[in-house]
């Protein structure tokens, strides 16, 4: 399994040392990121799925490591703490850290610290498809039972309407506009909310608080700052900072990326 890393550091002696042992002695990390601050750690974060470790120093100007530990948890890093302070040993250990490295780092230590973490990745890579699978599995017979249509409420009546057929879905105060895949669309009276609950297990996904998704109708999407989602009939929706990380869950649940 290929390892990609990430070090943050703001000290740049302490940043080119620790990336020439890495790029040295550790042969399974195929390449590493190199940032200065918890705020450009936060934010390579929100633009890459792809880190397996990170080497974390405790402290920063514009914060603590150990703040930023939860965030990594979050995306199934490993984190190995490297700071020349023993009194954070503990606290790191506790929060979670995969190990713990003082400096200046010897060699012998870092290999070991980055095996141990290695297998870490590994083994919870295997347990999360372990997971995947089986949840794929569920999602699969869940979705034989569901309906294949679904009561739309307008002021004309009542729409029933084929679930698939819906590619979007957009709020409008307590009104929901329904964008459908002829190039229609129909105005429910009911609102986004009740939308979302009616149409939660059929693949739908609210990116941003104005906006319901059919996953099967992304063409794509962009992560940073500005991330966004284009659909097939060619609408770009804004995707919220907090809701990222749940749609690449709700994408890998579906089988549409891994």
């Amino acid at each position: 399994m290929r390892l990609h890393a990430i070090i943050v550091e703001d000290e740049p002696k302490n940043r080119e040392m620790l990336s020439m042992m890495i790029t040295k002695y550790c042969p399974q990390i195929t390449s590493h990121a190199i940032v200065d601050s918890i705020a450009s750690a936060r934010k390579l974060l929100a633009e890459s799925d792809d880190i397996h470790m990170a080497f974390l120093d405790v402290q920063f100007p514009d914060g603590s490591g150990l703040d930023l530990l939860n965030d990594f948890k979050m995306h199934a890093i490993a984190v190995i703490f490297t700071t020349a302070y023993k009194t954070y040993a503990l606290d790191a250990v506790q929060a979670g850290a995969s190990g713990y490295l003082l400096k200046p780092i010897s060699v012998e230590e870092l290999i070991a610290a980055v095996d141990k973490a290695a297998k870490q990745v590994r083994e919870s890579k295997e347990s999360l498809l372990r997971s995947e699978i089986e949840e794929l599995k569920q999602l699969l017979n869940h979705q034989k039972n569901l309906p294949k249509k679904i009561a739309i409420h307008c002021s004309s009546g009542i729409h029933l309407l084929k679930v698939d057929e819906i590619v979007h879905c957009k709020a409008d105060d307590s009104y929901t506009h329904l964008y459908l895949v002829d190039g229609t669309s129909i105005v429910s009276s009911h609102t986004l909310k009740i939308h979302e609950a009616q149409l939660k297990d059929h693949a739908f996904f609210r990116p941003h608080r104005s906006h319901l998704v059919n996953l099967h109708f992304i063409k794509s999407y962009t992560k940073g700052k500005s991330a966004e989602m284009i659909l097939e009939n060619g609408t770009e929706i804004s995707i919220s900072k907090d809701k990222l990380p749940e749609l690449m869950i709700e994408l890998r649940k579906t089988g549409f990326i891994h």
